[in-house]
């Protein structure tokens, strides 16, 4: 699916496009459980004899539970009355994982923890087993760039080809929700707008964190289309674009990072870039309609709004401090 001839196009100066206007109802179309996207796609995607159907209680696992958008997932999962289970890499490390015992106390099921790390592929067997849906938030996203990119790469790539293979041995798996990025498809090899979900990042031309997500969404798919009889399950994506809002852990997350260094005033230059946000409690709604909505499947999904100038962010971002002093 996701073979394709690069052409030796010029990325300098490049900057996001606005998504189509398809993207922009996105979060209308879950809040409706009708969720659309591009036939191309929908073709590719071989049916899936695990038959869908939406019962709550649904056991559910969400990869990297701690993280910025898996913990809003896991609330929300929680929220709407499923069985929730969350890896982490350490059960241990109560810093990381303490506040999600406490997203939602009037859960009906408890919160189960386990470990998993995503370069081991033994680790993901225990984690799938006996689930109904499996949600793959878990990849890295840093704040700097690394110096060798297989550092990103390697453990998104991998984590996510190992969550599927273990996925592919449980036959009571119906659906895996990928969190992918709008950065798999803006760096397109072409430089006409709108660009929409048909449209892959060229990665010979990006930063390794955009080469991580393409890179990472093209083997997803690649490896559901090859799945055959009782091994296949159905896949859906989601392409948020940068995410922002509340975090639910008091620990440090890019996101987060980002926004803590605009409000003190950390940066010494504001570059002038620009960005389409998308609010975390959105992405993490999308994540959960994904998993359930019949017309899901087999779709890359844009979560995404207008965009806006750093500039923008810094002062709307101050006046709201003002405010609230």
């Amino acid at each position: 699916m996701c073979e394709q001839t690069f052409n030796a196009v010029s990325l300098l100066g490049h900057t996001p496009m606005k998504i189509t206007s398809q993207a922009q109802r996105t979060r209308r179309d879950f809040e409706l459980g009708c969720v659309t996207g591009p036939k191309q796609l929908r073709a590719q995607v071989a049916f899936s004899p695990r038959i869908l159907s939406a019962e709550v209680p649904a056991k559910v696992l969400v990869t990297g539970a701690s993280g910025y958008i898996a913990s809003h997932v896991v609330k929300q999962l929680q929220e709407a009355g499923h069985q929730v289970r969350g890896t982490v890499r350490s059960v241990k490390n109560t810093d990381k994982v303490k506040h999600l015992y406490n997203l939602c106390p009037n859960a009906a099921h408890k919160l189960e923890l386990v470990e998993a790390d995503l370069m081991n592929a033994e680790s993901w067997s225990p984690a799938v087993e006996g689930m109904t849906y499996v949600i793959h938030v878990a990849s890295p996203f840093p704040l700097a760039q690394p110096k060798n990119e297989d550092e990103l790469i390697k453990p998104a790539v991998e984590g996510t080809l190992n969550v599927l293979r273990a996925c592919a041995k449980v036959p009571s798996i119906k659906r895996v929700v990928v969190t992918s990025s709008c950065a798999a498809m803006i760096f397109a090899t072409h430089t006409r707008a709108p660009l929409s979900e048909k449209d892959w990042t060229d990665p010979t031309k990006v930063d390794a964190y955009t080469k991580s997500k393409t890179l990472a969404e093209c083997a997803a798919w690649d490896f559901v289309e090859k799945l055959t009889g009782d091994e296949k399950f159905e896949l859906a994506v989601i392409n948020p674009s940068l995410v922002l809002g509340p975090p639910l852990h008091g620990t440090s997350c890019t996101s987060v990072d980002i926004m803590k260094q605009l409000l003190e005033r950390q940066m010494p230059v504001v570059a002038r870039l620009s960005f389409a946000i998308v609010d975390v409690r959105d992405v993490a709604l999308a994540h959960v309609r994904a998993m359930t909505s019949p017309e899901a499947a087999g779709h890359r999904h844009v979560c995404t709004t207008s965009s806006m100038w750093f500039q923008q962010v810094c002062r709307s971002s101050q006046v709201c401090v003002r405010a609230s002093r």
